[in-house]
């Protein structure tokens, strides 16, 4: 119950670092530690302000703070938009892999660009149930995107019916053999992911303790989703990835992105805290203020890099549909939580003298 249950613990508290300033990064926006504000071109359909400044952690991860899951889509629209074009122009097609649900939703809209050439995109599937009732859910989910886009069918890559072991394989030495054009390689590196994520920390079919996951690091791509009935892809081949977008919007999910965003330990047992930078990737992730609710003072409080300024890289005060964005300054997402900082750090001090007293 350590970060998962709300509030961290009096041990985060009561450490060193927690007791030598403890209000400094509540109340002082540009020493916030460990996160720096960095800005990101969008598309010139979008205006950079409508969307809240991305917050860099240590390990070069950002994410982005919206005020609703309705800005969340709308910056998956956007930002998809943009690496598609930048990769259609760079190489002349751009790979872009999908799963199910809160990611796939919003790519209807995208359906109407007048600024892709949709002849040029290869579409893949992260994870698909190829067994069962549910096979081919995620295929099904990305239908309308696919239909009112033009994306020619032979340029829709599904899984094939049958064995899950036999499925991935065949999905493996299918993108093994994309020209470099559309995948890169060897070994292949996606333009584009797209993924959710649960509050267990899964992201595609890939759960904590399973063995699609305790197999990384190796040199497969795709592996069976073990119980699930299907495919998924490994953590090396999304490690691989040039952009990786991860959406936790969900209230519920608070003690889950603070594990894998703030927690070192945690980081490397949850699937979704181990997509990584080290091997190039870009990863950001994408959330509200209800499921950033315990990362920002945990990423406050405990540090996790050289200092810097979260409000100094852009505005960023409105989030896209005319909501509210992230604050204009790391202090104001903070000053909410400093009376049970207050609170907490004085019953730690009577806690302490106490044990000393008696």
């Amino acid at each position: 119950k350590m970060f998962f249950g709300g509030w961290p613990t009096l041990a985060l508290l009561v450490s060193p670092a927690a007791l030598g300033a403890p209000l400094r990064p509540l109340l002082r926006a540009n020493r916030a530690c460990g996160i720096t504000a960095t800005s990101t071109a969008l598309p010139s359909s979008k205006q950079a302000s409508e969307f809240p400044p991305p917050i860099t952690v240590s390990d070069g991860r950002t994410f982005r703070v919206f005020a609703s899951e309705s800005g969340v889509s709308d910056y998956i629209v956007a930002r998809t938009e943009e690496l598609m074009v930048a990769a259609i122009e760079a190489k002349g097609a751009v790979s872009l892999s999908v799963g199910s649900g809160t990611t796939v939703k919003p790519l209807t809209r995208l359906a109407g660009s007048k600024r892709i050439d949709f002849s040029r995109v290869h579409l893949f599937f992260g994870n698909e149930r190829t067994v069962g009732d549910s096979a081919f859910k995620c295929a099904a989910g990305a239908a309308a995107f696919v239909q009112l886009a033009g994306i020619p069918p032979s340029q829709v890559h599904r899984f094939r019916a049958g064995s899950p072991d036999a499925a991935a394989q065949a999905y493996e030495q299918m993108l093994r053999g994309m020209p470099d054009e559309v995948a890169g390689g060897p070994p292949p590196s996606l333009d584009i992911v797209l993924l959710g994520s649960g509050t267990d920390g899964h992201t595609a079919s890939l759960y904590a303790g399973s063995a699609q996951l305790l197999q990384s690091p190796s040199d497969r791509l795709y592996v069976e989703a073990e119980g699930k009935g299907g495919a998924t892809i490994t953590l090396d081949n999304l490690n691989r990835a040039k952009h990786v977008l991860v959406s936790a919007a969900k209230p519920e999910q608070a003690g889950m992105v603070a594990a894998c965003l703030g927690i070192p330990p945690a980081r490397f047992s949850l699937p979704a805290g181990q997509i990584s930078t080290a091997r190039g990737a870009q990863v950001e992730w994408l959330l509200t203020r209800q499921s950033a609710a315990q990362i920002l003072p945990l990423l406050a409080l405990t540090g996790g890099g050289p200092a810097g300024g979260l409000g100094s890289g852009g505005s960023g005060t409105v989030a896209a549909g005319g909501q509210p964005g992230a604050a204009s300054s790391f202090g104001e997402y903070l000053v909410p939580y400093t009376g049970g900082v207050v609170a907490a750090l004085l019953l730690a001090s009577a806690a302490f003298a106490f044990l000393v007293l008696r």
